[in-house]
Formats: structure tokens, sequence, C-alpha cells
């Protein structure tokens, strides 16, 4: 069980990223890919607690300022499976409050399984991680508010979490003006989102779901052109994640960019 919640972390020593903000203290992020409970996991957490899954990591998680992952798939009980999709994905409620007592402050919805129990099954997400206190990005009651950053605050240091899914622009969810959605890299709007969440924090952090399934690890054009982009608009760092493995750091404009974070 514990081998598919092997989290790679990677710490961010922000005092590299800043210049001309003095720092009394050293700030930390904890920034781990893919999680995913789902039936037998969600059953085992159920029987014998919502930490197990993260007992090895507690520690790490809980020492650093801010801990950050991607929640792939929702946390619900309600909501109807997708039709004719091959894997949908959810987690029974102990996962929100594993996440919670794990010392996760932020989660990323925007994900392709963040839909697979409808609507429904995003908002009753968007429910049980704010019941226990954890804070969510890259998604929302509509495409606006699902980009909005989410801004965490630790030893007067602002940071800033944008999160985004890069899916086609075919989805039925795509163009849903008054429906949750996850965020969509929309490239008349990044610039936007990224200066707005500039000028609200010291820091600004994206992470996006992207990629391509090829059976090889492929940087593609398509993630260089949008992590490019997000440095240009003044992200300080980008995490990207599909892959069920490890991809290629980069160092752009002295900013780091990890193009895929694994499980």
């Amino acid at each position: 069980m514990i081998k598919h919640f092997i989290f790679t972390i990677f710490w961010i020593f922000l005092t590299i990223l800043l210049s001309g903000i003095t720092l009394s203290e050293e700030v930390s992020i904890a920034i781990v890919g893919d999680m995913m409970f789902g039936p037998e996991i969600s059953r085992i957490m159920d029987k014998e607690g919502s930490m197990v899954p993260f007992a090895k990591v507690i520690q790490t998680l809980k020492d650093s300022d801010i801990s950050y992952g991607i929640l792939e798939g929702g946390i619900s009980t309600g909501g109807e499976a997708i039709q004719d999709k091959e894997f949908t994905f959810r987690s029974n409620p102990s996962a929100a409050r594993g996440l919670a007592n794990a010392g996760f402050d932020i989660v990323s919805l925007a994900n392709p399984h963040i839909m697979d129990y409808g609507e429904k099954g995003l908002l009753e997400t968007m429910e049980y991680l704010s019941w226990y206190g954890v804070k969510y990005v890259g998604a929302g009651l509509n495409p606006e508010e699902a980009r909005k950053p989410v801004i965490i605050e630790t030893k007067g240091l602002k940071v800033a979490f944008l999160a985004y899914y890069r899916g086609s622009e075919f989805n039925q969810i795509f163009g849903k003006e008054n429906s949750p959605v996850p965020a969509f890299p929309l490239i008349g709007e990044l610039e936007n989102d990224v200066k707005l969440a500039k000028s609200l924090a010291d820091i600004v952090i994206v992470s996006i779901h992207w990629g391509i399934r090829s059976g090889e690890s492929v940087i593609t054009e398509r993630q260089t052109f949008y992590s490019h982009n997000f440095i240009d608009y003044g992200a300080d760092a980008v995490f990207g994640q599909w892959l069920q493995e490890l991809q290629g750091l980069e160092i752009y404009k002295r900013m780091p960019l990890i193009h895929s974070l694994g499980n």
C-alpha cells in the first residue's frame, strides 16, 4: 500500500528566489505529486485511521512551513460516475481528514479526474476540504473563481498558488460559465492571472496538469511553451504533473521548472 504513496518532496528554499525581501528565518515548502485514495486505500483508512498512507512522510510535511499536493480525483460519496470513461476515481471523506492531519495546507484540484463524479462530486470535494481546513486551488464554482490565486502567509511571507488542468479544448466541461469546473490555462487569461497573484503576494507558484503518455518521458514543446510563459509573466516556480514518474528539472531565468512530480 505504502508504495502507492511514496511522495516526491521538493523543498524550495525561498531565500534563493527572493530579492529585496528580508526574511528573519528560512521558509520551506514541501510539494508532492499525485495523491489518489481509491477504494482499497479508502477502506484501509476507514478501518485503520486516516493517517496510514502518510506514516513515512508526516514529519517532513509537518516540518514544512507550507505543504502542497495534487489531489487526483475528488472526495465524495454523491454524484454519478461519468459514462464511457475507462477509469473514474474518488476517495472517501476520511481522505480529507487524513490530508489535514498530515499537515497539508493546500491541494490542487486541477486534474483530469476531479470531475469523474460530475459537478456534485466536485462540490462535495470542496466542502470536505473546507470542513477540515485544507485550502484548495485550481477549481471553483465557475471558471473565473477556479483561476483565482490562493494565498498563504507564513513568517511574514505571502505565497500565492495557481493551478491549472491543461485538458483538451473539446472536453465537455470547457465553456461552462456558471458551473463548478477545474481551472484551464487559457492563453488570453494567464498573464492576468499571474500578474494578479504577483500583486497580492511575494512569491507565485504555479502547478499544471499536462503532458502526453507516449511510453517515454517526453517533455513536449507545449509544456515548455506554457512553463516559460508562466515565468515570463512573473511566476517564481512552475511544477507540472501528468506522467506517473519524475520528469526533467529546468532552470529558466533563474527560476525552477519541474515538468512532472510523479506520484
